[in-house]
C-alpha cells in the first residue's frame, strides 16, 4: 500500500491525531510558528502534503494569503474544503501528487511569494528531481520551509541504521510506507544551487518521536520539563541536526 492509500484509509482520523498525541501537537505548533515567521503576508502561497489543511487554513486567515494546498489523497483533499467551510480562508486544493501538480503549475506560469511542506515530501519524488520544478514556481527570495524526516535522530538511536539506509518504513494507519530521510548535508545538496539554507532546527530534538506519545502522556510533570528543555536545544548546535524531523528554512536563490 502507497503512502496515499494509507492515508485514505485513516482519513476519518487524521484529523483528531493531535489532540491524542502530545508530541505530535508541539511538533506541529513548531512548524506552524516557523511557517507563520517565514511566510510574507498577503502574498500566494503554496502547500505540498496539506493533509486536512489546518495549517493553509491558519496560514491563509493570520497571513491575509491565498493557498494552493496540494494533497493527493482523496479524502484528506475533500477534508481540507471542510476545514475552510466558514472560515476566511482563501484556498484552492489540488489533488495531485507534489511533482504532478508543481508540473503543471509551473507549465501554467503560475508563480508564489512562499511554499512549506510539513512531513509530507518525504513520501514524494526525491527532493533533487523536486529541485528545478520548485525553483521554476517560487519568485527569487522566496521562503522555502520543510519538515523532514532525519536519519541522525538522537532520541532514538537503534533507528538510525535503518533511517540511513533508506529501508525504514513509517507506519501510516495499519501500513508501513517507504520514508525518505534527509540529512542537513543532503537537503542542502539536494536543493542547492536553487535555494540557499538559512535555518535549521529539530522538531523535535530530545523528546521522542510521536510514536510514543501515548507512553508520554503518562510522564506528566518529567514530560513537561523535558519539553522546555527541547525548545531550547532545538535551534542549538549539535541538537538541531539529531531530531526525529528537521524543520528547514530555505530561501529561493
Amino acid at each position: 500500500m502507497n503512502a496515499s492509500a494509507a492515508y485514505n484509509a485513516i482519513g476519518a482520523r487524521f484529523g483528531r491525531l493531535e489532540k491524542e498525541n502530545r508530541i505530535l501537537a508541539i511538533i506541529r505548533s513548531r512548524s506552524l510558528s516557523a511557517i507563520l515567521r517565514a511566510m510574507p503576508a498577503g502574498g500566494t502561497l503554496l502547500e505540498l502534503g496539506a493533509g486536512v489543511g489546518h495549517e493553509a487554513v491558519a496560514v491563509s486567515e493570520r497571513l491575509g494569503a491565498r493557498v494552493v494546498a496540494v494533497e493527493p489523497a482523496q479524502s484528506l483533499a475533500a477534508a481540507i474544503s471542510g476545514e475552510a467551510k466558514g472560515r476566511s480562508a482563501a484556498l484552492e486544493v489540488d489533488v495531485r501528487d507534489a511533482r504532478t501538480a508543481l508540473a503543471s503549475l509551473a507549465a501554467q506560469g503560475r508563480t508564489f511569494d512562499g511554499a512549506w511542506s510539513s512531513f509530507a515530501l518525504g513520501y514524494e519524488a526525491p527532493l533533487s528531481e523536486l529541485r528545478p520544478l520548485l525553483a521554476a514556481v517560487l519568485r527569487p527570495r522566496a521562503p522555502l520551509v520543510l519538515t523532514l524526516r532525519n536519519p541522525w535522530c538522537l532520541a532514538e538511536p537503534w533507528s538510525i541504521p535503518l533511517r540511513a539506509s533508506g529501508r525504514y518504513r513509517h507506519k501510516v494507519g495499519s501500513a508501513r510506507v517507504p520514508i525518505r530521510h534527509y540529512s542537513v548535508g543532503a537537503a542542502r545538496a539536494a536543493l542547492s544551487p536553487a535555494f540557499a539554507l538559512r535555518s535549521v532546527q529539530a522538531v523535535p530534538a530530545i523528546v521522542p518521536p510521536p510514536r510514543y506519545g501515548r507512553a508520554w502522556n503518562h510522564l506528566g510533570r518529567g514530560a513537561a520539563l523535558i519539553e522546555r528543555a527541547d525548545a531550547a536545544l532545538a535551534t542549538r548546535a549539535p541538537f538541531r541536526a539529531l531530531g526525529d524531523h528537521t524543520l528547514f528554512l530555505f530561501e529561493r536563490s
